[in-house]
Order: structure tokens, then sequence, then C-alpha cells
């Protein structure tokens, strides 16, 4: 098994949800840390764990983002991160995956599934010597009910129905790089 650290400048994780169930209104939390696990012999994913910081939860809209981050959605302040740490992972093909977790949003746990697609691994070039070292990068998508988690704010729209759904899609997007063996990893369990 192999143990890969998240490249935060390039793992992002990004929601959608319905606005006035005409449109998505999109959004996204980039820094993202965690780690995963993979056995590159057999190509199985075997673990994953994120986590997101919710000061870098960002929609392109400052008034939007200040309400999203605050007690009516994620409550940020009293709740800064969301986690997922995944406990059961099932291979589909050569490239897919079936990863179920514990997702934490608002201090309410609930377990998902993500279908995780691996996007492939590559030998890059280490900075600090002449060597390369694997790199790999998935990507996985899930659909929560954001009511799971305690985000029941809405607002009622004129002709009927709600602003916003409670269907919110989630993308997961990583790039990995494998961990040195002396290298420390502050979110890796255990």
């Amino acid at each position: 098994m192999t143990t890969f650290l998240f490249d935060p400048a390039h793992s992002s994780v990004n929601f959608a949800i319905r606005h006035i169930m005409i449109s998505n209104v999109r959004g996204h939390v980039s820094n993202v840390r965690g780690w995963l696990e993979f056995d590159l012999e057999k190509w199985i994913l075997t673990a994953l764990e994120a986590r997101m910081d919710l000061k870098d939860f960002c929609t392109g809209n400052a008034g939007r983002d200040e309400h999203v981050r605050g007690p009516d959605f994620f409550d940020a302040e009293t709740f800064p991160t969301i986690t997922f740490q995944s406990t059961k992972i099932e291979r589909l093909t050569a490239a897919d995956h079936r990863v179920t977790g514990a997702l934490r949003i608002r201090g309410r746990e609930k377990e998902v599934t993500f279908d995780v697609h691996s996007l492939g691994i590559w030998e890059i070039p280490q900075k600090e010597s002449d060597t390369t070292a694997p790199s790999i990068a998935f990507t996985g998508c899930t659909i929560i009910d954001r009511r799971d988690f305690g985000i029941h704010w809405n607002q009622p729209i004129p002709n009927g129905g709600l602003g916003l759904s409670n269907d919110v899609s989630i993308t997961l997007d990583i790039e990995a790089r494998e961990k040195h063996t002396d290298e420390e990893c502050p979110v890796c369990a255990g």
C-alpha cells in the first residue's frame, strides 16, 4: 500500500445546488487537505480521508459566501471544517471505485457514497532532487440532502416552490503525491 497526500493547490470540492428551480449555483472549497492509500500493483484505492476548511468556501459572490458560511447554512464559526472518511471501498472497474464513508457537516455525520474515477498516475519530477515520485488523480461525485446535515434555510418564491433545492451535488477533485517516509501527515488517521 502506498500513502498519497493531497496536493492542496490542485485539489478542490465543488458544490452545485438548484436555485429558484431553474438554474444552478456553484461553489467550491479550494485548498482541500487529505490522504489516500492506493495499491499500485493491483490498482485499487483502499482508503481516503479529506478535510475542507470552510474559510476557503467561495461562490464568486462575497455576500452570498458570507451568508453560506453563516448560521443559516454551514455555521463555519462553530463548525469550521467538513470532513469525509472512507469506511468501505468497492472496486468496480480498473478505473472506477465506489467509496462509502462518513461525511461530517455542521457536526452531523451521515454515510454517503461517492462514485470515484481514476484520472491516472504520473511520475512527477521532484524539486528537491533529480528523482521522480508518483502523483495520482481522482474525481468523485455524490448527491446529498442538505437537511440531513441540519441545513434547512430556504425562501419561498412568488409563483410557488422554494428558492433552493434540498439536493446538493458534490464533486471531489483530488491530485495527490506519494508521501515521503519521513514526512508528517497532519490529517492522516492513526
